[in-house]
């Protein structure tokens, strides 16, 4: 039997739950202990998990945090059960007893889970840092709680710092640590703000860490030259089919000139005209699409977009050249 179990054991003697002794040095945390384990042979565990968690804040004895996890799950009361036994497992437990609490927190993020829930903790260097997820504040670091699996944006803010922007996956098997080190005070001449890396990395993606902007992004406006090549576009286009429709006339025309001198007038005409139809439909076209990138350009939203439009025509053919950052 692990040393942890046994010496649980060995407390409560015939075997009645599987609490820790935490070996406290203060009379009163040994006080709040000896409480702790009579409350929970006794079935009251909510009273257990007081004594227990006073004792903790008088010494902060790991095993004690294996105790109150022991009355939270007793207490059907898995997501604080489940805090609780991770906090136990962050401290480093004897290699034989690791198996045992790794067990019981999967059992735990398998309730969870059938309940569409999954627990994040959230930590920071340093501590006290306001945790805003999805845009709702709920606590401050070191934080843990339960959300929906899927992808979530996790800002965290400090006066000292400049706040860090985060966006993790939570996947629905498995909690996740979440541990960010903000940057350098904000009367530094250089912030930083370094990443977050999930503890699990196999139960988390995570995106890219940047500091939160203080500059605002808004829509731009559509400019002239957008205007002018979307103007360009539709007048091509339009030029392009007035002269398809001469050309055929031209062509009927044609058909019905009974002299070959006339006939051959009209097929010239005809010609002249497919083929202004034609130059006019490439620049037409070529126009809208330069349009609609330039109107793409404009209408994103970001700090300053630059473009330029250019038009180029040789005995072949028009074109419209386009560029913009994107």
């Amino acid at each position: 039997m692990p040393r942890l179990m046994s010496l649980a054991f060995f407390l409560l003697f015939l075997g009645a739950s599987d609490l820790a002794l935490a070996q406290a040095p203060s009379a009163d945390a040994q006080e709040s202990f000896a409480r702790g384990a009579l409350a929970y042979k006794e079935a009251r565990y909510e009273d257990a998990i007081d004594a227990f968690t006073e004792a903790y804040r008088l010494d902060a004895k790991p095993a004690l945090l294996y105790n109150i996890a022991q009355a939270y799950e007793r207490l059907g009361d898995v997501p604080n059960a489940l805090r609780a036994y991770r906090d136990f497992l962050r401290h480093g437990v004897a290699e034989q007893d690791r198996t045992l609490i790794e067990t019981r927190i999967q059992n735990l993020e398998k309730r969870l889970r059938a309940r569409g829930l999954q627990q994040v903790s959230v930590f920071s260097q340093p501590a006290g840092a306001t945790v805003v997820i999805d845009d709702e504040k709920r606590g401050a670091t070191p934080w843990t709680g339960e959300l929906a699996p899927g992808r979530h944006v996790l800002v965290l803010e400090h006066p000292d710092h400049p706040s860090a922007r985060k966006e993790f996956v939570l996947g629905p098997d498995r909690a996740i640590d979440l541990d960010v080190a903000l940057g350098a005070t904000n009367s530094s001449s250089s912030a930083a703000v370094r990443g977050a890396t999930p503890r699990d990395s196999s139960a988390a993606t995570a995106g890219e860490n940047a500091p939160a902007a203080d500059t605002k992004t808004e829509r731009g406006k559509i400019q002239p030259w957008t205007w002018a090549a979307l103007g360009v576009g539709a007048g091509g286009l339009g030029a392009s089919l007035v002269f398809e429709l001469g050309r055929k006339k031209a062509e009927d025309d044609a058909r019905a000139e009974e002299t070959q001198v006339g006939h051959r007038q009209e097929f010239d005409r005809m010609k002249d005209k497919q083929r202004n139809a034609r130059l006019f439909l490439g620049l037409g076209a070529a126009a809208s699409v330069a349009g609609g990138v330039l109107l793409f350009i404009d209408l994103r939203p970001q700090k300053s977009s630059h473009a330029r439009l250019g038009v180029g025509c040789n005995h072949a053919a028009c074109g419209v050249h386009a560029q913009g950052s994107f």
